[in-house]
């Protein structure tokens, strides 16, 4: 594991599009919104990280206390603006 997230192309080339680099530590789990456009990335830094796939740019970190284990968007259409995460101290936040 190392500290990047890359974003790759399944079909045609089978290329890497993108390597998205922020994180200091490994990062454990990445959840994609449904529209593709962003995704949420946990890392063993404690911090999650808001990324635009279309500007390939990072927003300022969210912190925690302990480690996020995985990451998800708000299922709801009108709702991809709020997510939650699973931390190491078997608690979940918003």
């Amino acid at each position: 594991m190392d500290c990047k997230v890359k974003l790759w192309e399944v079909y045609g080339d089978r290329r890497c599009l993108n390597t998205f680099i922020d994180h200091s530590k490994a990062v454990r789990d990445i959840y994609v919104n449904t529209a593709g456009t962003r995704f949420l990335s946990a890392a063993y830094d404690r911090c999650l990280k808001l990324w635009d796939t279309e500007t390939e740019q990072g927003k300022p970190g969210f912190t925690n206390r302990k480690a996020p284990y995985c990451v998800g968007f708000n299922p709801g259409e009108d709702k991809q603006n709020l997510f939650v995460a699973g931390t190491s101290g078997r608690k979940i936040v918003q």
